[in-house]
C-alpha cells in the first residue's frame, strides 16, 4: 500500500522541473525581446540608447560608452549600435527577424546572431552574459558581407 502511494509522488516530484529551469531563459528568446523593445524604444527625438530600461537588456559599461559616443556626435558612419544601420524600416525588420542558436563559448559568453531585413540583410553578432541570473548584451558587432 505504501509503495502505491509513494511511486506517484516520487514520479510527480522528480518530473516537475526546478525552479531554476522554470524560471530560465533562452538566449535567443531574450535577443528576440530585446530587439522588440529597441525597436519600439527608438524615435527621432530619443534613440533606444537614451532609454533607462536599456539597462535591462545591456550591461551598464556598454551603455556607457555607447552614450558617450552619441553625446560626441554619434557612432562611425552614423549607424546604430544595435542595428548596425542609418536607417530601418521597423514593420519590415520586425516581420523579417531570424534568430540563429546560440552558441556557448568559454568564460560564460554567449553568441545570438540575427539577421534583419527583408531585401538588404543586415546580420550582427551579440555577445551575451548572465549577470545574477539575468541574460545581458556586452558587446554588439556586425557581420559585413564577404566578397
Amino acid at each position: 500500500m505504501r509503495c502505491k502511494f509513494l511511486l506517484p509522488v516520487l514520479f510527480t516530484l522528480l518530473s516537475a522541473p526546478l525552479p531554476a529551469q522554470a524560471n530560465a531563459q533562452m538566449p535567443e528568446e531574450f535577443v528576440r525581446q530585446f530587439y522588440a523593445w529597441y525597436i519600439a524604444a527608438d524615435n527621432a527625438d530619443q534613440p533606444a540608447e537614451m532609454d533607462n530600461d536599456i539597462y535591462r537588456y545591456v550591461a551598464k559599461a556598454t551603455v556607457d560608452r555607447v552614450r558617450a559616443d552619441l553625446k560626441r556626435g554619434g557612432l562611425p558612419d552614423g549607424v546604430s549600435y544595435f542595428t548596425k544601420v542609418q536607417d530601418y524600416h521597423p514593420v519590415g525588420w520586425k516581420a523579417n527577424t531570424v534568430i540563429h542558436p546560440a552558441t556557448s563559448l568559454n568564460d560564460g559568453v554567449t553568441l545570438v546572431a540575427e539577421s534583419f531585413g527583408q531585401q538588404e540583410k543586415t546580420d550582427i553578432v551579440l555577445f551575451l552574459k548572465q549577470e545574477q541570473g539575468h541574460w545581458l548584451i556586452m558587446k554588439a558587432d556586425d557581420v559585413l558581407p564577404w566578397p
